[in-house]
């Protein structure tokens, strides 16, 4: 009964092992020259589109201003993806539930706060990660 537990348990510590072994670290100034990076609308970062987008409640703890993206380029996605947002010249009057057809692009950055400053300083937060939001700059 005790070696079926320890085969799976070593199994999996293996391969995080394996994963965390794996990752490969690559320097900023590789992005965009080496590296592209694409967001949740398998665009690169930074690449103006077309899109239709119906503004949505996020019903998150952020209440960030957010679209659910139908289409990008006049395609239909399999999928819509939801999406928060911010404007660049415009004015954000984007009311919920309706639809809107824009010219955007993605943007990422990191969020949130690295566990080493938690283990410092005591604060209500998100977990270090990269993020990618629409920035909407012209409705159509």
């Amino acid at each position: 009964m005790s070696k079926k537990i320890i085969i799976p348990i070593g199994a999996v510590l293996l391969l995080l092992f394996l994963c965390f072994s794996l990752t490969e670290t690559i320097s900023y100034k590789d992005l965009n020259t080496k590296y592209t990076v694409t967001g949740p609308l398998n665009m690169p970062l930074g690449k103006v589109f077309e899109m239709e987008a119906n503004k949505v409640n996020p019903n998150t703890k952020s209440n960030d201003p957010t679209f659910e993206v139908v289409k990008v380029n006049n395609v239909d996605l399999e999928k819509p993806v939801i999406m928060a947002y911010r404007t660049l010249f415009i004015d954000d009057k984007f009311e919920l539930g309706k639809k809107y057809k824009c010219k955007a692009y993605q943007d990422g950055s990191f969020k949130g706060t690295p566990g080493e400053v938690l283990q410092e300083e005591m604060t209500q937060t998100q977990a270090y990660h990269f993020s990618v939001d629409l920035v909407v700059f012209k409705v159509l």
